[in-house]
């Protein structure tokens, strides 16, 4: 082969051998499959959120029932008295018990930090928005 054809064919080899880095297409690329996987990542999280959410106010309405019932059983009466009742409150969740006669009530968990919220009608109480059964918590969650 003669010099002058093997010096070209030498050097756009070693050329291309040389490249350092990543073309600005390759970068982009990546760039949007992160994009698209921190989206989809993140609309799973917040699903999860809002699941565990609702269990831990539904947790806390189960709770406030078994403790309504266990003063029920003393006094034959409820009470919106969460003290005289010995409730423990759960965490970030805020417990209120209204419209309490001698055989129902209704109570609501409320979490101050999004708004979201769980109500039940329990006994004879009547069943407002969002409620639709006895027993059942209905929540409101955002």
């Amino acid at each position: 082969m003669p010099d002058h054809v093997r010096s070209l064919t030498s050097r756009s080899h070693s050329r291309r051998y040389r490249r350092r880095g990543f073309t600005l297409i390759e970068l982009l690329f990546s760039m949007v499959i992160i994009g698209i996987l921190t989206a989809v990542s993140y609309w799973r999280v917040s699903a999860e959120k809002q699941k565990a959410t609702k269990a831990k106010l539904v947790e806390g309405l189960d709770h406030l029932m078994v403790t309504e019932e266990s003063y029920f059983t003393v006094y034959d009466t409820y009470t919106n008295d969460l003290v005289a009742m010995n409730y423990e409150t759960l965490n970030y969740i805020s417990m209120t018990v209204y419209d309490v006669t001698l055989t129902g009530f209704h109570a609501r968990a409320y979490e101050p930090q999004y708004g979201n919220a769980c109500y039940i009608a329990y006994g004879s109480a009547s069943i407002d928005p969002p409620m639709v059964t006895y027993n059942t918590p209905a929540c409101r969650i955002e």
